[in-house]
Parts: C-alpha cells; structure tokens; sequence
C-alpha cells in the first residue's frame, strides 16, 4: 500500500511540474525517466531540485506512520553526436546507480565524452 502510494505521489509531482512537451514515464518498478526536452542537463539538475522540494511537502500516512519521499535521480544530456536512445538511457542509469551507491537521495550527472568529460559529476540534492 504504502509502495504505491509512493509511485503515485512520485508521478503526480513529476507530471505536474513539467510542461506540456515534456514526457514522463514509469520505467520499471520505482523508476521513471523524464525527457526534458531543449533543457540543459546543468537546468535538468536543478529540475531535480523542485521535485525534491516538493515531494519533501508531501508526506505519506500510513497508519500512524508518517514518511516523505526522497529519490536518487541520474540526469543524461543527449550529445552533439548521434547516438541512440538505449546509449542516452544507458548513461542517466549510470549515474543513476552512481547516485545510490553514493548515498541515495542526490542526483548524479553523467558528462559525455563528447562534451568534455566521461566522468559522473557528483551533485548532491
């Protein structure tokens, strides 16, 4: 009960602060992947951010229980060069996996070879 009332409040928040041309999905199990669309993965972080806040906002009861939502994010900016769409969601899961071996609750950027760096870029939310 409690798991999906976590998933519902996770994609309603997620619905509801982005726009229009945006996309939200279930993924599998507890992920999601949001397609930002024309955003910056530095602007994507900070989108992370306002969910983070949000969620904070909206505890979940549960009996007499009460828990708030946090979530580990993996943020993945499509390069100047082609690549496919399973190579893209391949690297937001990298630093997905990086932001929970690290702790949880954090968002991870994974940088592009590309773009100047193959490395994931700590950023802490």
């Amino acid at each position: 009960e409690g798991g999906d009332q976590a998933l519902r409040l996770l994609a309603d928040t997620l619905q509801s602060q982005c726009r229009s041309e945006d996309t939200v999905c279930r993924y599998a199990g507890d992920e999601f992947v949001v397609i930002l669309y024309n955003t910056s993965a530095e602007a994507a972080f900070e989108r992370t951010l306002e969910w983070k806040e949000a969620l904070l906002k909206k505890p979940i009861e549960i009996g007499e229980h009460t828990f708030k939502i946090s979530f580990s994010a993996g943020v993945a900016q499509y390069p100047s060069r082609q690549i496919s769409v399973e190579e893209l969601l391949d690297y937001a899961d990298q630093a997905l996996y990086r932001a929970k071996e690290n702790g949880r609750n954090q968002t991870m950027i994974y940088a592009h070879p590309t773009e100047g760096s193959n490395e994931l870029v700590p950023r802490k939310t």
